[in-house]
């Protein structure tokens, strides 16, 4: 899904503040002295030498370096390049294509392995605010990919030209960053966002190739259990994999015929999922009847057996904290992969109510009982639930042997979970959670059943200090949790003794930076 520059820029980009300062001091400097004319002490002194190395804080370390030989010639031949670059200097906001494409010639001209990018660099520090600092093409070029796909509304398109289109670019942040001042910042902004979408397209990638190996699995076994600790995003994966078997975008499942979710609980039963007797209001008069009503999942298989054509993708969440025998019934044998379809049929609970031929009873030709049901060849089922949680009993065995089960571990779905998560300190609180799963690993009592699950997280609130923000997230949230699971466990003061080592390991960071 796009979202707006802007939106990206406020809740997912965090600036590199030391690169920014060292950017903001450098630059200036540079400048002036271009301006006025380099003299003889300039070119012994350190702002002059950096000019021409690749730490020149315009951009990332090792683009476009010059050898200290190459560096040298340039400084001996200084008095070639000094009008062109004061003229830029001088004129801060005019495009000079000419003077950018004689400079790049003498640079050519006075050095070895001659490398464009360095010339890019050089340019950029001289006009910085006509210029990004992302000084490679092959970079500039990705990071206008990354807009098109990525970013909401009218985008420039890339030019076969650095100088044009890194310009474009430099003036498109300038123009959607409205409610920034900070010239400087914009300057660099361009290459935060281009290292934001690298990383977003990894996380993508990782979560693409996670849906794809159990969406073959799905499509292989017809069902699949996704089984792990509270938080792993479980539900969330569940309903990617369903969309990649539909073949439509995730966010276009709900309302989607082909998509049906529903979550188990201790009442739900038989009559919720196949079908029941429901209370209705006898036309024109006050009294209550009762009539045969489908049940959700039964609805589902009907719509299915209808548009065989087209894959439908059930999902259950939370299914141990339902009566699997009492909600299925008769329907472990239909579930069962090798029996999807009409040699899978069976004759429902309330088959005797069916006074008329159903779909399931037309395609039944060798049966003529009513109330067939089976469950259509083109119906997936996807489940998710918590082994750990107390309240509920296991999963019946006959069940669980129709269903290929795959455990979600913690750290499978943490990284595609912080994309999401609009906070300033991502990476303290990654950390965080990787110390406190890693400490609940090793606790006999606990083990790997009970680490947090990386949705935890999104409960986090950004209130300016990654320290403060993450102990009162350890109050609010996870230190309930913890103490949940070792209830019972351990005596009164061995639970608040251990409870207060995990919320050290939690927060190490700031023990350490105290």
């Amino acid at each position: 899904m796009k979202r707006k520059l802007h939106d990206i820029y406020k809740g997912q980009i965090k600036i590199n503040k030391s690169w920014l300062d060292s950017y903001k001091d450098y630059v200036p400097k540079i400048v002036s002295i271009i301006k006025k004319g380099v003299s003889s002490e300039d070119k012994n002194g350190e702002t002059f030498n950096q000019f021409f190395s690749s730490n020149s804080s315009v951009s990332n370390l090792g683009q476009g370096a010059i050898s200290n030989d190459n560096i040298a010639v340039l400084k001996q031949y200084w008095s070639e390049l000094e009008p062109h670059f004061q003229k830029l200097a001088n004129n801060p906001n005019c495009f000079l294509k000419d003077e950018y494409q004689q400079i790049d010639k003498k640079i050519k001209e006075h050095t070895t392995n001659h490398r464009k990018i360095a010339t890019h660099r050089l340019i950029a520090t001289v006009q910085p605010h006509m210029f990004c600092t992302i000084i490679k093409d092959d970079d500039l070029r990705t990071l206008y990919k990354y807009l098109h796909q990525l970013v909401e509304g009218e985008i420039p398109q890339y030019v076969q030209d650095w100088y044009e289109s890194s310009k474009q670019i430099r003036d498109y942040f300038r123009k959607n960053i409205t409610d920034e001042e900070d010239e400087y910042l914009i300057d660099i902004l361009p290459w935060h966002f281009k290292e934001y979408f690298d990383s977003y397209k990894r996380t993508i990638d990782m979560e693409n190739k996670l849906v794809e190996s159990y969406k073959q699995e799905v499509i292989d076994n017809k069902n699949l259990i996704l089984s792990g600790a509270p938080g792993t995003g479980k539900s969330y994966l569940a309903r990617l994999i369903a969309a990649s078997i539909i073949g439509c975008d995730k966010d276009k499942l709900i309302g989607s015929k082909q998509f049906q979710f529903v979550q188990f609980h201790p009442s739900y039963d038989y009559t919720d999922f196949v079908e029941g007797l429901r209370p209705y209001q006898k036309e024109g008069s006050n009294d209550i009847g009762f009539q045969l009503e489908p049940g959700i999942f039964y609805r589902f298989c009907q719509d299915a057996l209808k548009d065989k054509e087209n894959n439908y993708v059930f999902v259950i969440d939370e299914i141990n904290r339902g009566e699997i025998s009492k909600i299925f019934g008769e329907l472990f044998f239909s579930v069962e992969p090798s029996y999807r379809g009409p040699k899978g049929n069976v004759t429902t609970q309330f088959a005797n109510l069916h006074k008329e031929e159903n779909e399931f009873d037309k395609m039944t030709t060798d049966n003529k009982r009513k109330g067939n049901f089976f469950v259509p060849e083109n119906v997936f089922i996807i489940a998710t639930m918590n082994d750990i949680d107390r309240s509920v009993e296991n999963l019946d065995f006959a069940f669980r042997r129709r269903f290929p089960t795959e455990y979600i571990k913690w750290d499978d779905t943490l990284d595609s979970i912080l994309e999401t998560l609009n906070i300033s300190f991502k990476e303290e609180a990654k950390e965080a959670l990787t110390r406190l799963n890693q400490a609940i690993a090793e606790e006999e009592e606990l083990g790997e059943d009970y680490t947090i699950g990386g949705a935890y997280l999104l409960h986090l609130k950004d209130m300016g200090n990654a320290n403060s923000s993450l102990e009162a997230f350890w109050n609010s949230y996870l230190g309930t949790i913890i103490n949940e699971y070792l209830k019972g466990l351990l005596s009164q003061k061995d639970l608040k003794e251990k409870v207060t080592s995990l919320k050290n390991k939690f927060l190490e960071a700031k023990t350490d930076k105290q």
